[in-house]
Formats: structure tokens, C-alpha cells, sequence
């Protein structure tokens, strides 16, 4: 379950389907009671209660689609912004110049809406996601 504190504008979330299952969607609309979500390729919205919506867990693969890749130092990159796995699947961010590690927010994290809020808080920009992959 998430909370409005959690979650901003523009942020990838989980929505409960009709079929007991959870599709991801992007957060419109924030208030106390509900979340307002559009999923990226149609435009109708829905709401739904706090307690029915969660975050999308980090994978490798969701990591790839908001352009982080590998190179020599860390095993995701982007921005001079590394993500780097910490025990069970929490992960933390650094961020380096060149190869010297500058840094380190201290946060740990494991839903892609965290990252997104800490992405946007340091670079100014959103962390977009690239949709010709599908992720289920």
C-alpha cells in the first residue's frame, strides 16, 4: 500500500485489474483519499483507494528501460547516477564524476516510484521509461 506523501506526479504505480491481477499506470492526480492513474497508451483515468495501489519493484530489467546501462565501475549508470544493489533487494544510489565516486544520498530503496522521486530531486528532470518493452 502506498501513501500521498509517497508518491508525486508523473510516477509509475501498480493498479488492481478486474481480474485479481495489477497493471502499471502513471500517477495524474493526488489527493488523500485516492490516486488518479492513466496508463501511458490510452486516455482514460481511474481512481482508486490508497489501499488498493503499490509500487512496481526494481528489476534489472525495468532499470534498462529508464536507460540506466553498465559499465566498468557499477552495474547501472545514467546521468552520472549509479544504482547499485544492496542485501535482499533494497538498492542505493551514488552518484560519480568521471570514475570517482562523489556521493552518496544514504536512501535505500526498491520501487521504481522512490527512484523516480530521487531521480527528479537531483537532476530536475523526469525519469522517463522506454515503453517499446513490455513489462508485466
Amino acid at each position: 500500500m502506498l501513501t500521498p506523501n509517497e508518491v508525486r506526479y508523473g510516477n509509475w504505480i501498480l493498479v488492481p485489474t478486474a481480474k485479481n491481477k495489477f497493471e502499471w499506470d502513471r500517477v495524474i492526480e493526488i489527493s488523500e483519499h485516492r490516486v488518479v492513474t492513466k496508463f501511458y497508451s490510452q486516455n482514460n483515468s481511474m481512481g482508486y483507494a490508497w489501499k488498493d495501489v503499490k509500487g512496481i519493484e526494481l528489476k534489472a530489467e525495468l532499470l534498462n528501460m529508464a536507460g540506466f546501462v553498465s559499465n566498468k565501475i557499477v552495474p547501472f549508470i545514467k546521468d552520472r547516477l549509479a544504482i547499485t544493489a544492496r542485501s535482499g533487494q533494497d538498492y542505493i544510489l551514488e552518484w560519480y564524476k568521471g570514475d570517482e565516486l562523489m556521493g552518496t544520498p544514504g536512501t535505500s530503496f526498491k520501487d521504481l516510484h522512490e527512484l523516480q522521486n530521487i531521480y527528479h530531486s537531483l537532476t530536475g528532470k523526469e525519469l522517463e521509461l522506454n515503453h517499446s518493452k513490455s513489462l508485466q
